[in-house]
């Protein structure tokens, strides 16, 4: 509403001036003009009061679509099973929740403004200018429909680049998770120059996509800008002949100029809008990709909450297979574990151990056969009810950015300071808890960098035990335990939860209460490592025997750790420094230096700052002579007003009357606001019309600099996506084994700079 009132403001503003110029400014009535110019001065303030309410409310809907767009794909993505997550990705699954909404946030918001504005500028101008005068329609048939043929042929070459766009990346955000989360293989195994060239072959990608969409960018913005300045051109040169002959009055001709300005403007606010439409269309897609997907874990219609043997668990002939896989993973899996008992499930590597366990909290559904937790098929259970009564410790336990307390509160939110110290103590971390500054309160970097492999696992252990469940699942949960730690943790876990059952997925043979190697799928047998049979005193042995060699060798015990152990205290130290300095991930002194930012900005542009000078500077000068060009226009209207005025006066005086003894006879009359006005003008020749020759010098020198005005952009913007660091594209070329292109810029300058 506010947004269609301000539209009509905007096409009612053109009249009132036409009226002023024809019945105010022609005839020397100042009255009419201060009644109707304070009028005008009223409506324009209503416009932009009403254009403001419009943005202002069209922001406000647009984020609130963008927040609830999120949530659903934030519950979606939370309800999927480790298939779905597994086919989408989880770097992909970031990008649809927070590039494709903000496309679409951001289409939501020019929507409700460019998209109402752009159709009633554009419709109402028409009616408005051919109610002012039918005879210079034809350059509205001419330029409007050449508009839209160049915004369809280059939104047509945009929508695929959009969605490849889209994908490039995702594949980004893959190898920059892969590269951050696995930066200590990476370094142990001298891969930095292989991951950088494959990072880089992935950033080239992105930025090729980004260059060509740059490119249509480039070609239709200035392009469209010229047909709408010769447009503007066409009527003042048509309309300065109709005046002349006295077939259209000055006011409806500078009426029809601003109408046709409105008409093109709308044609390219709606060519921009069909240019989001494109990458927002593509990203509203993949996001109902996730919206339409429905998790394999089908929650069951009548959830049973009721679970008459609490602990137990049993696997009634599972079977297990992955999609398209060609053999199940497990095959006819049965036991049971009664509440109390330890099950161990030992196997090599690959046997589908944690692929067992993952099916007891339902994180897969078997593909046949049945899982009963507490008595109660995993199918058919409420599975809110029924993770209560779990508490899992996985592979590689993950820790939140927070304290210690907020992690280990993550089961249990009303958990007590004295039951996080309990937890704590049954999975031997208590001592390092207390040593840290702050204790629970001590703060915990994203994912636990800032603690070793061993202090996660156990503050993971202890997390499960603070959740009090009657299943505790340890998959692989004790790897990083020295054995002494191991065995503590071991011993405390059955002394002071005997009644929970314990379900550990181990390399080596379990001495708790019951083992059972179980069936596993026929894959290699699995025999037990060497090193799992060691007892802790071989460990003290070991341990003692490297303090000693590194004292007979003159180095201290550090010296003496291995590049992997070296790696993992120099992350976990820079991980606590970061926590102890950093708030929220961001370094706060840095993001405030302004100076140092700009000033690494600069540094990076300065191996082409001849191609970005010369870029800038035929940049600059398009957009100066777009300036100047308004001001030269407005010589030419003043030489058809100075026509107007001349061939009015021209029935009251002598064709060989002079300008001064027009202004004198027009003092002597009271006619003080026209003398005035005839004595500003430059050339005046009473009943002269207007001056063609002046006005087609002065067309001729617009046309020429809006024509080069729009070459020097279009050259500039396709000469700076042509420039993006050939070296860097060049190496990651050569990375992926692909072959250089040739340069096709034609600027022999850029070429040399950037080599």
């Amino acid at each position: 509403m506010f947004q269609f009132a301000s539209v009509m403001a905007q096409l009612y503003l053109p009249r009132l001036n036409a009226d002023i110029i024809d019945k105010g400014v022609a005839v020397g009535d100042t009255a009419f003009i201060w009644s109707h110019g304070g009028f005008m001065l009223l409506i324009s303030l209503g416009q932009i009061v009403a254009s403001i309410i419009a943005t202002y409310f069209a922001a406000r809907a647009a984020m609130a679509t963008g927040r609830d767009i999120r949530r659903d794909v934030y519950d979606r993505v939370s309800s999927f099973s480790e298939r779905e997550i597994s086919g989408f990705g989880a770097g992909s699954l970031i990008t649809r929740n927070t590039n494709d909404v903000q496309q679409v946030q951001m289409l939501a918001m020019m929507g409700a403004t460019m998209l109402v504005t752009a159709p009633l500028l554009a419709i109402g101008g028409i009616i408005m200018a051919l109610e002012q005068d039918v005879g210079l329609s034809w350059l509205i048939a001419v330029s409007v429909p050449l508009l839209l043929l160049l915004a369809i042929v280059v939104v047509s070459r945009m929508v695929p680049l959009f969605r490849r766009y889209q994908l490039k990346l995702d594949a980004v955000n893959r190898i920059m998770r892969e590269q951050l989360t696995g930066v200590r293989v990476v370094r142990a195994f001298v891969r930095e120059r292989i991951e950088e060239d494959r990072f880089r072959g992935a950033n080239t990608d992105i930025m090729v996509i980004g260059r060509r969409v740059g490119s249509l960018f480039v070609i239709l913005f200035p392009l469209a800008m010229l047909v709408l300045n010769l447009t503007v051109v066409g009527v003042i040169w048509f309309g300065g002949i109709a005046v002349n002959d006295g077939d259209v009055q000055i006011g409806t001709l500078f009426a029809f100029m601003q109408y046709v300005g409105q008409i093109l403007m709308g044609v390219l606010m709606a060519s921009f809008m069909t240019i989001m439409i494109p990458r927002a269309a593509v990203s509203a897609e993949r996001i109902g990709e996730v919206l339409d997907t429905d998790s394999s874990l089908a929650r069951p219609d009548a959830p049973v909450a009721a679970f008459p043997q609490r602990g137990a668990v049993e696997f009634d002939h599972v079977t297990f297979a992955y999609p398209g896989a060609d053999e199940p993973v497990l095959k006819d899996i049965s036991f049971r574990a009664e509440p109390g008992e330890t099950v161990a499930i030992v196997g090599s590597t690959g046997a589908g151990k944690t692929t067992l366990v993952s099916l007891i909290p339902r994180l897969f559904d078997a593909t046949s056969g049945a899982v009963r937790v507490a008595g109660v098929d995993v199918r058919e259970a409420d599975l809110d009810q029924m993770w209560k009564g779990i508490g899992l410790v996985p592979q590689r336990p993950f820790l939140f950015t927070g304290t210690i307390a907020s992690n280990l509160r993550f089961g249990r939110e009303e958990a007590t300071d004295a039951e996080l110290w309990a937890a704590l103590e049954i999975a031997q971390g208590r001592d390092f808890v207390a040593e840290k500054d702050g204790g629970l309160s001590a703060r915990i970097a994203q994912g636990g960098t800032n603690v070793s492999g061993g202090q996660r696992q156990r503050l993971a252990i202890a997390r499960a035990i603070v959740h009090q469940p009657d299943i505790l699942i340890f998959d692989d949960s004790f790897s990083a335990l020295d054995l002494s730690t191991d065995a503590r943790l071991r011993h405390a876990l059955w002394e002071r939860m005997p009644e929970v059952t314990k379900i550990v997925v181990a390399q080596a043979r379990v001495h708790h209460h019951r083992r059972r190697p179980d069936r596993r799928p026929r894959r290699r047998p699995g025999g037990r490592h060497r090193n799992a049979r060691r007892t802790a005193a071989d460990l003290l042995h070991l341990q003692r025997d490297r303090r000693l060699a590194a004292g007979s060798a003159g180095m201290s015990a550090p010296d003496m750790l291995t590049e992997e152990e070296r790696l993992e205290q120099e992350l976990a130290e820079q991980a606590r420094l970061n926590a102890d300095d950093w708030s929220g991930g961001v370094a706060p002194g840095k993001a405030a230096n302004f100076r140092a930012s700009f000033t690494r900005m600069i540094g990076l542009l300065r191996p082409h700052w001849i191609a970005f000078s010369l870029v800038s500077l035929a940049g600059a000068i398009g957009v100066a002579l777009a300036v100047i060009a308004p001001k030269v226009l407005g010589e030419a209207t003043n030489i058809i007003f100075e026509g107007v005025i001349s061939a009015a006066l021209g029935a009251n005086f002598p064709a060989g009357a002079s300008q001064q003894q027009v202004v004198d006879a027009l003092e002597q009359a009271g006619q003080t606001d026209i003398a005035n006005m005839v004595a500003a003008f430059s050339d005046f020749h009473v009943g002269a019309g207007v001056d063609f020759e002046r006005l087609r010098y002065i067309i001729a020198w617009v046309l020429v600099i809006y024509v080069a005005s729009a070459l020097l952009e279009l050259g500039a913007g396709l000469c700076d996506q042509r420039d993006h660091g050939p070296h860097h594209v060049a190496t990651a070329r050569r990375g992926r084994g692909e072959a250089e292109p040739a340069c096709r810029c034609r600027t022999s300058t850029r070429c040399s700079a950037a080599s």
